[in-house]
């Protein structure tokens, strides 16, 4: 308990501190902002695991840069934002006692004239956490916190042309990269491989895809897509078997999928907005000695409702194929998963200068593959957050906040656990 209170002392002296050095009014028109932030927090499960769990009081520091400006025809956004968390036990794996996490941003918009746009963005992570690591709404590969500098991008591009009144096309590409700092696979003494996260999580994703969109009224638009995904395994290891009776390689789970799916996006009225895509995803899992191959539903759906000054709610759901970090054995190793993932959030305007967040999802994630107590068993992974934010001024505000997370595991081999975690910090921005 002292030492959560030195950690509120600590936020406390950072916000007097903030606030001397700031004036009172921000400049709003600027096109670059600041701001930093200082945390306390405690974390009762830093690794993730059922038995002989950790637990950690901690300090955590995050400042972040951001510069943006908007023209007529186009608008540029780029951002940086550091995370420093030192934890007063050492995670396991860990070399010292701090995680250091790097996100860059950066996005262009271009309109050509009325009738045709494009747009580019870009987001590059240097990080520990899944929730961190992984693609916005996307299903985890990996549940707990993975030490080292692994790195995640994603970029992509998205072309819009209208050919007619009626009918107008969207072609886009995404690529997103993997690359896990823990590499160089190893063996137990009778000869089993023993993977390393490279190994089985590195991997290049190419996505393209083509939408024609009808506009049938202003506030509706018909979806006719197809999408094309290669998923490269770039770890160059083995991930399972034995060296004397057979052996799995990264390589060996590159597959490819094709999806066509139908759908619209319609505006119910300014404040309430929804999309939706439904269809069929085919995979081709070629990478290995065997020709398998799958056919799974393909549904993208998400709704918005702004029902209050400074207050909304989003609710979305996606089901597709994804990767992960469970391999299985030699004979019958893990393809992917048929990931269902539910999230959501909640941002509520509570008093005039107390505002209240709150996040959640919910992943169900079945295998493809991987021998008895693996194949089309299922995990379950809960994430929750909570924040409430009071903003002193539009400079300084401060937060209490908390996260909960849960992993159900069906897989043999994969154990259950839950995570809590509580911070206070403030937030300075200028």
């Amino acid at each position: 308990m002292k030492r959560i209170a030195a950690s509120v002392g600590l936020v406390a002296l950072g916000v007097s501190t903030l606030q001397t050095a700031q004036g009172s009014d921000a400049q709003a028109s600027k096109p670059w902002s600041v701001s930093l932030s200082l945390r306390g927090f405690y974390d009762d499960n830093i690794n993730g695991t059922k038995r002989d769990k950790d637990d950690s009081f901690g300090i955590e520091v995050s400042p972040s840069l951001g510069f943006g400006i908007a023209r007529d025809q186009t608008s540029v956004d780029v951002g940086y934002t550091y995370s420093g968390k030192y934890y007063e036990t050492r995670p396991g794996g860990s070399s010292d006692h701090w995680d250091h996490t790097h996100i860059f941003v950066a996005g262009l918009d271009h309109r050509f004239s009325p009738r045709h746009s494009i747009g580019v963005k870009d987001s590059f992570v240097i990080g520990q956490e899944p929730d961190v690591l992984r693609v916005l709404n996307a299903p985890t590969a990996t549940f707990q916190r993975v030490d080292g500098d692994n790195i995640r991008n994603f970029g992509g591009v998205v072309y819009n042309t209208e050919v007619t009144e009626l009918l107008g096309f969207e072609i886009g590409y995404d690529n997103v990269y993997f690359n896990y700092d823990d590499d160089g696979e190893g063996f137990d003494g009778f000869g089993n491989v023993v993977p390393s996260n490279s190994g089985l999580l590195d991997r290049m994703e190419h996505r393209i895809h083509i939408d024609s969109r009808w506009h049938f009224r202003p506030e509706t638009i018909g979806i006719v897509g197809y999408q094309f995904v290669q998923n490269n395994y770039t770890g160059d290891e083995l991930i399972a078997g034995n060296i004397f009776t057979g052996t799995v390689e990264s390589d060996d789970r590159d597959n490819r999928t094709h999806a066509v799916y139908v759908g619209a996006e319609h505006t119910f009225n300014p404040r309430l907005a929804g999309a939706l895509r439904v269809g069929g995803q085919y995979a081709d899992y070629y990478g290995g000695s065997s020709n398998d191959d799958d056919l799974t539903p393909y549904v993208q759906a998400s709704i918005r409702y702004a029902y209050a000054e400074e207050s909304s709610v989003m609710l979305g759901v996606q089901h597709l194929l994804s990767a992960t970090d469970l391999v299985g054995s030699a004979s019958d190793y893990v393809h992917d998963a048929r990931s269902t993932t539910v999230y959501g959030s909640l941002v509520h305007r509570i008093m005039p200068k107390l505002y209240g967040t709150l996040i959640g999802s919910y992943q169900h994630s079945t295998y493809n593959g991987g021998g008895p107590g693996i194949d089309d068993e299922s995990d379950d992974f809960f994430q929750v957050g909570v924040d409430f934010s009071y903003r002193f001024t539009p400079q300084i505000s401060a937060h209490a906040g908390y996260n909960y997370d849960k992993l159900s595991g069906g897989a043999d081999v994969r154990e259950d656990f839950n995570r809590n975690r509580v911070y206070v910090g403030v937030t300075a921005k200028y």
